[in-house]
């Protein structure tokens, strides 16, 4: 049997991978657990060799594996691999980065072809994506509620544009907040929380605001905004960032004290904001 669990969002698949272990050691009754690295050839007949044990104490054996997509292209160990899928002795765990949707092609990470059988029956396979704004937003409160800390629904939203959508880094700030605010009686709201929170800069938002605060041309200043646009940038967050830039010249800070006027009475978005400052 082979469980295969691939996506861009590592800390929801490898929090997957724990659960699937642990369930399987306990319904089995075993706590061993075989890792086999497929980048090196050594490990790759280990873990052949151990398919093929014979043991009294143990009814399954468990195995993870790292690094599969190594073997695209070996006939051999591509064989042995697919061989577990009826062994019903053995139980294989594979978390792998995939990255199907990346805006930037190039970047993009699939399956190997000859390696699509992790995709289809007998294997098992789940995907982990990242999560929609809204639907992360969901599992940060949810997540929240496990470390004994309520969120807003601000201060939620907060941390997903804030964090660039990392969750795993996410998480890490929610242990850190928990462990000082410690009150869980108590909604925290978005400006407990970005006491604690440094934001995630993309170096195009220094490019922008600089090539802005400096009236450099045009295009200097919409090639770092369109880069950013494309890779999903809250426009919120570029303003508010760019708001707090403390070396901004005055004329720039009073532009941007008149758009948050505009955009908070209803009457400007922020992206339409961005936009207006790359042509003052």
């Amino acid at each position: 049997m082979i469980h295969f669990l691939h996506g861009a969002d590592a800390y929801r698949r490898e929090h997957r991978l724990r659960e699937l272990i642990a369930a399987y050691q306990k319904k089995y009754d075993t706590r061993s657990v075989g890792r086999f690295d497929f980048d090196t050839e050594d490990d790759i007949l280990r873990f052949k060799d151990f398919c093929a044990q014979q043991t009294m104490f143990e009814t399954k054996r468990l195995a993870v594996i790292d690094a599969v997509f190594s073997i695209k292209g070996s006939e051999e160990a591509q064989h042995i691999l697919k061989a577990t899928l009826s062994n019903k002795d053995v139980i294989v765990f594979i978390s792998e980065l995939t990255d199907e949707t990346n805006p930037r092609p190039r970047e993009r990470v699939l399956v190997p072809k000859d390696l699509l059988f992790l995709l289809n029956a007998p294997a098992i396979a789940e995907m982990f994506e990242p999560l929609s704004d809204a639907k992360l937003a969901f599992f940060i409160s949810a997540e929240a509620k496990k470390h004994s800390i309520a969120l807003s629904p601000e201060a939620a939203d907060f941390l997903v544009f804030a964090l660039r959508r990392d969750t795993q880094l996410i998480m890490n700030e929610l242990e850190k907040i928990a462990l000082y605010y410690n009150e869980p009686s108590r909604e925290l709201s978005r400006q407990d929380v970005e006491l604690l929170v440094d934001y995630l800069e993309s170096p195009d938002i220094f490019a922008f605001t600089n090539a802005v605060s400096k009236q450099g041309p045009l295009a200097s200043r919409l090639t770092p905004l369109e880069r950013l646009f494309m890779n999903r940038e809250e426009s919120a967050k570029i303003f508010n960032i760019f708001a707090k830039n403390p070396f901004i010249d005055l004329a720039t800070v009073r532009m941007l004290a008149d758009h948050d006027i505009l955009i908070k009475s209803g009457k400007l978005d922020y992206e339409t904001a961005l936009l207006d400052c790359c042509f003052k």
